[in-house]
C-alpha cells in the first residue's frame, strides 16, 4: 500500500519539475535593453538587414556604420547613414512615413 502512493507522490512531483523547467525555455531571446542604443540597433540589424551586412566579414562595417549613425542622431537610424545595412524597401516599411527608425520601434520589434 505504501509502494504504490510513493511511486503516484513521486510521478506528480517530477511532472511539476517537468513543467517547470519548460516553461523556463520559451524564452530564447533575451529583452532589448532600451539603455544601449548600439546593442539594440546590432539586434535590430541582425533581424531586419540584408544579408550581405550581416557576413562575418563585414561585422565591422556594421558596427561602425551604427556607431556612426547613432552619433549624428542618437534617438534612432536614419536611411542616409545606414542606406549600405538595410533595403530601401523594408527600411522605409519600418520606418513609416519619416527617414529614420526609432530606438523606440527597434525595441519593440525585437
Amino acid at each position: 500500500m505504501f509502494r504504490p502512493k510513493f511511486i503516484l507522490m513521486s510521478a506528480f512531483a517530477l511532472s511539476l519539475l517537468a513543467t517547470g523547467a519548460s516553461a523556463q525555455s520559451e524564452k530564447t531571446q533575451p529583452a532589448g535593453k532600451p539603455g544601449n542604443p548600439l546593442v539594440t540597433a546590432l539586434w535590430f540589424s541582425h533581424l531586419y538587414a540584408t544579408p550581405q551586412a550581416l557576413t562575418p566579414g563585414k561585422d565591422r562595417q556594421l558596427k561602425l556604420a551604427l556607431i556612426a549613425a547613432l552619433r549624428r542622431k542618437p534617438d534612432g537610424l536614419s536611411w542616409d547613414r545606414v542606406s549600405d545595412v538595410f533595403e530601401k524597401s523594408t527600411f522605409q516599411k519600418i520606418a513609416g512615413d519619416g527617414d529614420k527608425i526609432t530606438l523606440e520601434v527597434m525595441v519593440g520589434m525585437l
